[in-house]
Formats: structure tokens, sequence, C-alpha cells
């Protein structure tokens, strides 16, 4: 077979019903494949997306995303939630860099079907978020938890001991539509971001170099526009949130 990093089932398949002996069975070829010779270091069909699309709302300019994404995987928000039918197995990055109400954050990540997987893209204060992987058929933390957790992480004032200030912020922004105070944002420094997020493109496809860069796509990033640190995140679930009651409530009929 041509030398790539992700293959599916039905292209070893098809490959050994071409190519292969009736007297080996095909799960007896990937098992020596995968635990033998190692050839094949992993054998999954849930990262063969159909398609991968950027989810935009206009922060991000066009030339800046048309560096990662063809113009046809663009998407503006609004055209996203009016449609009715939403592509299954997909990858969504959707760009909620200047969300001022965090139930807009809801909003989408309800539209999703419960077979695709999506990462935001926030900005919260001077920090740039990707968030992390997140599909609605896995009991894990959503994308809320993460905007809660990520919230109260840098508005809080430990040395004087103001721990509400998320809250005021967000009460700021529901009742009169601003949004929190962030750094201001240059080309350049979407550039970066962009080259970050590829990152966790490459993981999913299984090309690049991933591997040697720690990119989790199970954990969420914080990268400080100033001086472009970088904080890898697990996300808790948040008490705001419904996600943990939906744990309780699934865990005893799936493997969270």
């Amino acid at each position: 077979m041509k030398t790539q990093n992700l293959i599916s089932h039905g292209d070893i398949g098809k490959f050994w019903g071409e190519n292969g002996t009736p007297d080996i069975e095909l799960s007896d070829v990937i098992e020596y494949l995968t635990e033998e010779v190692q050839v094949l270091l992993k054998v999954e069909s849930d990262f063969d997306f159909k398609k991968i699309y950027h989810i935009t709302n206009g922060f991000i300019k066009e030339d800046v995303l048309l560096k990662l994404f063809p113009l046809d995987q663009i998407i503006n928000i609004d055209i996203f939630l009016e449609s009715e039918k939403i592509e299954d197995n997909a990858l969504y990055i959707v760009d909620m860099m200047e969300v001022r109400d965090p139930l807009q954050i809801s909003v989408v990540q309800e539209k999703m079907s419960k077979d695709s997987t999506v990462i935001f893209l926030l900005m919260v204060g001077d920090n740039f978020v990707i968030s992390q992987a997140y599909s609605r058929s896995n009991l894990t933390p959503c994308v809320l938890c993460l905007y809660d957790y990520v919230m109260d992480k840098i508005f809080t004032d430990r040395k004087n001991k103001i721990r509400s200030m998320s809250e005021v912020i967000n009460y700021i922004n529901e009742n009169f539509g601003m949004k929190a105070p962030g750094a201001p944002v240059s080309e350049l420094d979407l550039f970066y971001l962009m080259r970050e997020l590829e990152q966790y493109l490459l993981t999913f496809s299984g090309n690049g170099r991933s591997a040697f860069t720690g990119c989790d796509i199970s954990m969420s990033k914080i990268i400080n526009i100033n001086t472009l640190e970088k904080t890898l995140l697990c996300i808790p679930f948040s008490p705001k949130c419904d996600c943990l009651h939906q744990y309780h409530q699934h865990k005893g009929y799936r493997n969270a």
C-alpha cells in the first residue's frame, strides 16, 4: 500500500481482498501489522473525517484563514446556525473570539451532530484559547466548562482575594453586550494562532510533527498574546454546566 500515516479498515480490507489470500483472515493481518511488526501504529476510522470546516464570525480575516483552510471549507457562523442539515463525522473549528455571552457557545455546541468533533477558538483577557477536541458523544467536559474554568483562572485576583471577577464580567457581557477586556490583536498574532491550530489538525490527520511538540487534542491550550507563553489545561467539569449531570446519568451505559 502507498505509504501514509492514517489507514482505515476499509483501505486495508480492499487491499487484502485484491492482493491477499483467502486462507488468512483480515483481522489476523491487522493484528500482525499492529502488534508484531508495528508497521501500523493505529488503525482507526473515527478520525477519518469527511471534511474539516472553519466556522467564522469574521474576527479572523479571510486572508489569514486561507493559509490553513480552503475557501469552500470556511462557513459564516450565521449561515451555519440557519442551515437545517449539519454534516456528520466532520471536524469543526469554531471562531468565538469575540463571544459576548457564553450561551452563544452552547447554541453552537447543540447544533453539532453527535458524530462530529468541535474545537473552539476563544479570546479571554490577553490570551488566545484553543479548546480541547469535544464531541457530544463523549462524556467529557464541554467547551462551556472550559470557558467557565478559564474565566475564573484569568480573572481571579488571588492576591487581593477577589474571586468573583469572572461572574461580574459575565454579568456585564449578558446585560450590556460588552466583551471581556482583552489585548489588541494584530494580524501577525492571528497567523501565529493558525500555526498552533495546525498542530491540532495534523494530530487528527496523523501527519506532521505533533508527536514531537506535545500536541494533545484532549487538552486545552492557553497562549498569552504578549509573551507567547503556552499553558496546557485538563479541564474539569463546571458546576455551572449540566455535563456532570449527563456523566452520572450515562456512565453506567457508556465507558467515559
